[in-house]
C-alpha cells in the first residue's frame, strides 16, 4: 500500500518529466555543428585484395610533411575515415587502407596478411613523410601495434585479450 506523501511525489516526478522536459528542450540552444565534407578517395598502392587510398576534399589539396593512416577493424570500411579528415586534411595529409571489409578479427591468416600489407604501405609513405600517425580502430588498433615505431592511436582495440577468445 502507497502512502499519500509517496504517491505526491511519483505524480509530481511524472509530471515534471512528461511537461516540463519537452517544453525546456525546446528553448536549449543547438550549438552543435555538423561536418560539411565533399570527399573523395584516390587510389594510392594496391595488392589485391587491398588498397592504399588518399582522401581528398573536393577542391582542395594540401601537400604536408605529415601523414595520418588510418586503419579500420573487422569488416569496416576505409570510408570511416571521414568525418576525421575533414577535419585534419588541411595540415597533416589523410591516407585509410582498404581491407575489403575482411573480417580479420576472426582469421588469424587475414589479420597477418593485413599487417603485411600495412607495413608495406608504411615503408611507401615513409618516402614521403617525416611523421607517420597510424589510426586504428577495434582489430585495426591491434594491426597497427604490430607495425612498430610510429606514434599510435587507438580506438576500441581489444588490447588485453581478443574479444572472440574462448
Amino acid at each position: 500500500n502507497m502512502s499519500f506523501l509517496k504517491r505526491a511525489v511519483l505524480f509530481f516526478v511524472v509530471g515534471f518529466v512528461v511537461f516540463m522536459i519537452p517544453y525546456g528542450a525546446g528553448r536549449i540552444k543547438n550549438d552543435c555543428e555538423m561536418t560539411r565534407m565533399r570527399p573523395y578517395f584516390v587510389q594510392v598502392k594496391s595488392k589485391k585484395p587491398y588498397n592504399l587510398v588518399r582522401y581528398y576534399e573536393a577542391g582542395i589539396s594540401y601537400k604536408n610533411m605529415k601523414a595520418l593512416l588510418f586503419i579500420p577493424g573487422n569488416g569496416g570500411s576505409y570510408r570511416q575515415v571521414r568525418s576525421l579528415a575533414s577535419y585534419v586534411h588541411t595540415f597533416i595529409d589523410v591516407f585509410a587502407l582498404d581491407f575489403a571489409q575482411e573480417l580479420g578479427a576472426f582469421d588469424g591468416r587475414l589479420l597477418r596478411r593485413q599487417i603485411q600489407f600495412t607495413r608495406a604501405c608504411l615503408r611507401d609513405l615513409k618516402n614521403d613523410y617525416h611523421a607517420i600517425l597510424l589510426v586504428g580502430a577495434s582489430i585495426g588498433g591491434l594491426v597497427a601495434r604490430f607495425t612498430h615505431d610510429h606514434d599510435i592511436l587507438t580506438l576500441a582495440t581489444p588490447h588485453v585479450r581478443h574479444p572472440f577468445a574462448v
